[in-house]
């Protein structure tokens, strides 16, 4: 049996792709154990077809297709011209991609692309929708498309190596299964008869002799050659042995090939490793673990541009490891970030808090070109605090998905996120929307910074301090409200935007007096008191910033809210 113990964050990685691809596999020729992985390597002969069957399920087109679509045919019952659009848009680059590789169906799919014209109602859609998804789903169309994306999302990872070399691109897959089994399956199977021949003895001396006849037994060129790379470098006393996978050997190299976001260039990078060291040897078997660690990670595509993959790393036992990560895609599959299920079991399960605290590490990274982002997320102690202590009482009060997800992630993290209040509210205006999500956000900032303000203060001294400020902000909102109210009863609606504007700006730059000078005005021509404002204007105040968001939530809010709203 080989034993795979788990490492880091990178390596941990591809071990629960490794993981998920047995799992899939439904072999038993492994063990899960607390901190390791078993497996007798004979399962490695079949690794090849698991790993493709693995990825098949993972990455269809077909199906991945047939989601998009039914998502596309629900939107369009109400807007059917620009989901029409987006429709034949996705036939037109299937179209595109088959036509070098399968002309006959390429030639299918221009055909039906011809047809968009006539398309005037859902029902017309929905036939040409079926006859594209009835396509997508033949074998050899499915095949074609989905190795593409295989490819694509293993060449974000490991660069051009082995079957992702460009000028492989139109190899089947059964010939994708057999450049797997020579360039990463074969040298592990090699090595194991070679390491298996070097376990009973415990001298150099002995191991050379039973290689030798190994050597002389042996009718297989590939051992008889190790085995002979093996004597010379024992006798050389240079055979080196994986730092990472004990008793493999380290035949090979950590290069961009093995992980392309974790890997250094070594030769332009002399001062890297110890002793000015050129290269990191690792063991092949490292490698192919590695060559797994797309099904370990959740890849998520932002914005055209922009992929981050995610996963979440734990000190914990493995079968932890695999839970916590199997619970992240799920989170993702439903659209929901795993701040979102962080942010709901800590709610739910205090008890969890310490824990999470103590033994979770959220990992993130983005590649572009050779390089990498990394961010390593511990969670702050002074969010959880405010969660456990505040529940949903103001984040499950924001109803815009995404600046709800960035607020959540900024408040895990322990950032500050003022400055994502002022652009979302920069954003109402511009959108005409409602702000009544940064007014929750500001009462969350609110709470949160006087936590860590009165960090170490009895619960009722530190009670009496939030009852006096959020009753401000509060206020705050209100008297927003009251002057657009106002405002629009003297048909002076239209100068809300350019109020709104010169606040915000003296409000981001930190400009108190000509925030409010610009209010004083504003309150005069509507007859308001601007009493409260004078103290949280001063320089000394630290009150400014929660204040004054709250203020312009309120001037850019719906008029009229449910009652309620407003609850602690």
């Amino acid at each position: 049996m080989i034993r795979l113990y788990l490492e880091d964050w990178a390596t941990n990685t591809g071990i629960l792709g490794f993981h998920r691809i047995l799992e899939h596999a439904e072999t038993d020729l492994f063990e899960v154990e607390e901190t390791y992985i078993d497996f007798d390597p004979k399962l490695l002969q079949d690794f090849p077809e698991w790993f493709f069957n693995y990825a098949f399920d993972m990455f269809s087109v077909a199906n991945e297709k047939e989601n998009k679509m039914n998502t596309y045919l629900t939107y369009a019952t109400s807007n059917f011209k620009r989901f029409k659009d987006f429709i034949f848009a996705d036939i037109k680059g299937t179209e595109n991609k088959l036509n070098k590789r399968l002309p006959i169906e390429g030639g299918t799919l221009k055909e039906l692309f011809s047809r968009k014209k006539n398309v005037s109602t859902i029902e017309e859609l929905k036939t040409i929708t079926k006859d594209y998804l009835k396509l997508l789903k033949q074998d050899q169309v499915n095949e074609v498309l989905t190795l593409n994306m295989i490819r694509f999302r293993l060449g974000e990872l490991h660069d051009q190596t082995s079957f992702l070399q460009r000028s492989r691109s139109t190899l089947n897959r059964s010939e994708h299964e057999e450049f797997l089994t020579r360039d990463f399956i074969q040298p592990i199977l090699l090595e194991q008869e070679i390491l298996a021949v070097l376990q009973p003895f415990a001298s150099p001396n002995e191991e050379i002799e039973g290689l030798n006849k190994m050597i002389q037994q042996s009718d297989d060129e590939d051992i008889r050659k190790l085995a002979k790379q093996t004597i010379t470098k024992l006798k050389m006393d240079e055979l080196l042995y994986c730092p990472v996978i004990e008793g493999q050997f380290a035949r090979t190299n950590y290069t961009e090939a093995v992980f392309l976001p974790n890997a250094v260039s070594l030769r332009n990078a002399t001062n890297y490793s110890w002793n000015n060291q050129k290269t990191f040897p690792i063991s092949n078997l490292y490698r192919l673990i590695m060559f797994c660690s797309v099904f370990g990670l959740h890849r998520d595509q932002i914005d055209k541009d922009t992929v981050v993959y995610s996963f979440i790393q734990t000190d914990e036992d493995f079968d932890t490891l695999a839970e916590i990560n199997d619970l992240f895609v799920t989170n993702k599959k439903q659209n929901n970030p795993f701040e979102v299920f962080l942010y709901d079991t800590l709610k739910e399960a205090k008890d969890k808090a310490n824990w999470i605290t103590k033994n979770m590490l959220i990992v993130e990274f983005q590649n572009k070109g050779k390089k990498t982002i990394l961010t390593q997320n511990f969670l702050s102690e002074h969010a959880i605090q405010y969660i456990q202590e505040r529940g949903g009482k103001e984040l499950d009060h924001i109803k815009y998905p995404p600046f709800r997800n960035v607020i959540l992630r900024k408040l895990i993290n322990g950032e500050h996120f003022f400055r994502d209040i002022t652009f979302q509210l920069r954003k109402n205006v511009n959108n005409n929307y409602s702000s009544y999500d940064t007014y929750a956000a500001t009462l969350a900032m609110f709470h949160l910074n006087r936590i860590k303000e009165c960090y170490g203060m009895s619960n009722g001294t530190r009670e009496a301090q939030y009852e006096s400020m959020q009753k401000r902000i509060q206020y705050a909102l209100m008297d927003g409200r009251e002057v657009r109210r106002r405002l629009t009863e003297r048909r002076m609606e239209n100068k809300i935007p350019s109020i709104t504007y010169r606040l915000l700006n003296a409000l981001t730059t930190n400009n108190r007096q000509q925030f409010f000078e610009t209010l004083f005005r504003t309150f005069l021509l509507v007859e308001k008191n601007t009493s409260m404002y004078v103290d949280a204007t001063r320089e000394h105040s630290n009150e400014f910033e929660g204040i004054a968001s709250a203020l312009l939530s309120g001037l850019n809010d719906k008029p009229y809210k449910k009652e309620g709203e407003e609850t602690n």
